[in-house]
């Protein structure tokens, strides 16, 4: 939590003008011995200022806190969000809080503003305040919370400071995870069961170290490792025979038609989605896969996942798709044909068959030998049902996945 100055809340007692007024009615009135007079204004001057500095220390000793209980979730999927305000101070206040809402979570409970907490407590002396709110995650997207904005005052609320926390907690909210279909041949190739894991080892895919058994020759021995142990390590490989495949999601053509009433935005969407969906599918066979795109990311993440498998190299290819900001009409940098030549298989997400798609196409098959190894999944308004498309196996993004009952 980064703590930023805020303004101030005015009340009637703590203008500078009604200070002036009171200042200049105590004075005539004791200059002409009113003390009738002098007293109120004597009064209400005392209570300004008392309100005044109450909420200077009541906001100086205020300690605010946030923290979801998971920071990685699915649509639909509920986040608890706990917020805590602490009264460090030996002085009693009393706070506001104001916490905007991101708009892809919902609160789960009726809000007096849509998409904005509003609330309002009593801190006596050294006093904690402990809320828990339940989110709903709707919609794929990176989520940030605040700036929350705390006010601090007397008991009376004459008078009150305010100060605003930002909050640095991220909350991934992933694709939406599709239901497959029945495979179709070309794509069963590689979704389907692996060949038996080879005796033979690829240096270039490094998987960790183990112990050092003296059964393999010492240029498999791990010597950083090593020192830092204490004992020999030796190299762990993937073999040679393990499936490498590589997904491409190009978003040019999406972007062309992003004002138009048809907004073919849903297509992208459901285009992500289903990208998402084949990785996880893919994981559960345990291959190992990638991801390169030239779509825009929020923050300038990251476009290009290097082949890796697992779970959790999964959760890295979904909070990718999760930060796509929109698609781009920039084209693909070198880092595209760096990665042809690591992997296998590819799997192109396109908006439709044409000259770009067929450019990237033909690049990639120039690396990988063969137009068979390289799969295409069109947009489901822009590619006909066709098994093959310039000689390459494709096939429509609705063909693969559907919804979720």
């Amino acid at each position: 939590m980064q703590e930023q100055r805020g303004a101030e809340a005015f009340s009637f007692f703590s203008l500078w003008l009604t200070k002036a007024i009171a200042g200049l009615v105590l004075f005539f009135a004791l200059v002409q011995a009113e003390f009738a007079l002098a007293l109120p204004a004597a009064g209400a001057l005392f209570i300004s200022f008392a309100a005044d500095l109450w909420s200077r220390r009541a906001a100086r000793g205020l300690s605010f806190s946030l923290a979801p209980d998971r920071d990685r979730v699915f649509p639909g999927e509920n986040i608890e969000l706990s917020i805590e305000l602490r009264n460090m101070k030996f002085l009693p206040v009393w706070l506001t809080l104001e916490l905007p809402l991101p708009r892809n979570l919902e609160a789960e409970e009726q809000l007096s503003e849509p998409g904005v907490l509003r609330g309002g407590l009593r801190l006596l002396s050294r006093e904690k305040s402990r809320r828990v709110l339940r989110l709903r995650a709707k919609t794929r997207g990176v989520s940030r919370m605040g700036p929350a904005r705390v006010s601090a005052g007397d008991l009376l609320g004459l008078s009150s400071r305010a100060r605003s926390f930002a909050v640095t907690h991220e909350i991934i909210v992933f694709p939406r995870r599709l239901r497959m279909k029945t495979l179709n041949v070309p794509l069963q190739e590689y979704f389907g069961a692996h060949a038996a894991r080879g005796p033979v080892e690829d240096p270039a895919w490094y998987a960790g170290t183990r112990d050092y058994t003296g059964t393999r020759p010492a240029k498999s021995i791990h010597w950083k490792a090593s020192a830092r142990l204490g004992t020999l390590q030796e190299k762990l490989c993937e073999p040679t025979l393990q499936r490498k495949l590589l997904f491409i999601l190009d978003t040019r053509g999406w972007e062309e038609e992003a004002g138009e009433p048809e907004n073919p935005a849903g297509n992208f969407e459901r285009m992500i989605e289903t990208l998402g969906t084949l990785a996880g599918a893919l994981m559960e066979t345990g291959a190992s896969f990638g991801l390169v795109t030239n779509a825009g990311l929020e923050n300038s993440f990251r476009r290009v996942l290097p082949a890796g498998r697992g779970p959790q190299h999964l959760g890295s290819l979904l909070e990718i798709l999760a930060r796509i900001s929109g698609p781009c009409a920039a084209g693909f940098d070198d880092e595209l044909r760096a990665e042809a030549r690591r992997y296998a298989g590819f799997v192109y997400c396109g908006r439709s068959p044409g000259e770009r798609a067929l450019g990237v196409c033909r690049e990639i098959a120039g690396h990988a030998g063969g137009r068979k190894k390289i799969f295409c999944v069109f947009d489901g308004e822009g590619a006909r049902a066709a098994a093959f498309w310039e000689g390459f196996p494709a096939c429509r993004s609705e063909d693969l996945c559907e919804a979720p009952q």
